[in-house]
């Protein structure tokens, strides 16, 4: 684990990308992982010491940030998502990186 920045945030070497995250799209051409593959993805990457996670609200149409979302339920308090916001496909989820997280199913740290 490193320290990133001056945040006091501890975070994995590794990342793990989760784009193909019930693919949709262009995103299934690199694999489509369902749910419960993602939860078991997701599960051993904590338990191996990979707490950072890259989605994005484009990837999939979403249901990349719902899959991940899910797939650390109980446990997204070990997590640090980095995400971000594309311009082409923001439909508002701005309010989601702010902190109202209905629309995606994991709560802010």
């Amino acid at each position: 684990m490193r320290l990133l920045g001056r945040s006091g945030l501890r975070v994995s070497e590794l990342c793990l990308g989760v784009s193909n995250f019930c693919a949709t799209g262009l995103y299934q051409k690199s694999g489509d992982i369902g749910q419960e593959e993602a939860d078991r993805i997701v599960a051993a990457a904590l338990d191996g010491g990979i707490n950072s996670f890259n989605v994005a609200e484009i990837y999939s149409d979403g249901n990349a940030e719902i899959s991940l979302g899910k797939a650390l339920g109980k446990r997204r308090h070990e997590a640090i998502v980095i995400t971000k916001v594309h311009r082409r496909g923001c439909r508002g989820e701005i309010t989601v990186i702010r902190g109202s997280t209905s629309s995606r199913g994991a709560k802010p740290a």
